[in-house]
This record gives structure tokens, C-alpha cells and sequence, in this order.
């Protein structure tokens, strides 16, 4: 519901896998495929712990349940 939202409103929804995050310039970019791209601001969809959140990893196979 709120990414079909977010498409209504006018947001452009990238259904790939983003392989990197630069959020050092004013505006944020992201890398899929190789390719960058320039974006107002991002939403990702990537979980709590995971390799493009800052001072975040992703959880070691002791750490599972």
C-alpha cells in the first residue's frame, strides 16, 4: 500500500538490486548495474543490518535462531 502510494504521488520506483549508496553530496546517489543515479532522497528497503546502512553488517549465521 504505501509503495503503490508513494508511485501515485510521483516517485520513481527502482525494482533492482542496489548495490551501493553514496550519501557524501548534497543530493544522495545509489548504483544499480553499474549505473549511478542522482535522487532527492532514498527509501531503501533493505532490512535493519545490512551493507548499505552505515555502521551496520549483516547478521553472522551464529546470530540466526
Amino acid at each position: 500500500m504505501l509503495l503503490d502510494r508513494a508511485r501515485e504521488a510521483g516517485c520513481n520506483v527502482q525494482r533492482s538490486r542496489v548495490m551501493s549508496v553514496d550519501t557524501s553530496a548534497p543530493k544522495p546517489r545509489y548504483c544499480v548495474e553499474g549505473d549511478w543515479q542522482e535522487a532527492d532522497f532514498l527509501v531503501l528497503a533493505a532490512g535493519a543490518r545490512n551493507q548499505l546502512v552505515p555502521e551496520s553488517r549483516a547478521l553472522q549465521r551464529d546470530e540466526l535462531e
